[in-house]
């Protein structure tokens, strides 16, 4: 968890278990689908690590810090429903980090099941929380922060908005209505902010 040391991490981490009474066991979707610069494996391949299925990873003890500080959202917070745990929706949810403080909500989808974010049932839930977070409603230390929310598909991401979908590119969400957001893309990366800065 970014902005937070290995312990604080760590510890927030065990509270949101223990909020949400969810385990990650038998999962670990978190380790086909995400990389850990530490440990390289193929893309959208397992860990050399993990043994899905059969205890999870095979480091657990001495796995890397990366590691350590992740936090699936399913896991620690209670607005995602059972069905969106990783392994039944093939679909890992989490917050990425990126420079000047900004945060993505990341919806990465197994490309085994490419098309199981655009179902209703989690579309909407997408759509709903793409709202929420560009509306700052989120709770914590992000609490009155925007933050875009995308959906990573063999490497590529797709902006999500309340009321569409469009490819990821440099450029700013601005705020047209209460609950109308409209993306535009940098024309010159010098004069116009990009949240990848």
């Amino acid at each position: 968890m970014d902005g937070l040391n290995a312990a604080e991490a760590e510890q927030a981490i065990a509270q949101g278990r223990a909020k949400t009474g969810r385990s990650c066991a038998g999962c670990s979707m978190c380790c086909r689908l995400l990389t850990a610069p530490e440990i390289p494996k193929l893309k959208n391949g397992w860990c050399q690590h993990c043994r899905p299925g059969h205890g999870g990873c095979g480091i657990y003890l001495n796995r890397p810090q990366v590691c350590r500080d992740y936090a699936c959202v399913w896991l620690v917070n209670d607005q995602l429903g059972d069905e969106w745990r990783p392994d039944k929706s093939r679909i890992v949810v989490d917050f990425v980090p990126l420079a000047n403080n900004n945060r993505i909500l990341r919806f990465s989808v197994d490309p085994r099941c490419p098309n199981r974010w655009e179902e209703p049932r989690y579309l909407g839930k997408i759509r709903e929380l793409a709202l929420r977070c560009l509306k700052g409603e989120l709770v914590g230390h992000l609490a009155g922060q925007m933050v875009l929310t995308v959906i990573s598909l063999n490497d590529r991401w797709t902006i999500i908005l309340p009321h569409r979908e469009l490819p990821y590119a440099p450029g700013n969400v601005v705020r047209l209505g209460e609950n109308h957001f409209e993306f535009y893309p940098a024309v010159d990366a010098g004069k116009v902010t990009s949240l990848e800065e």
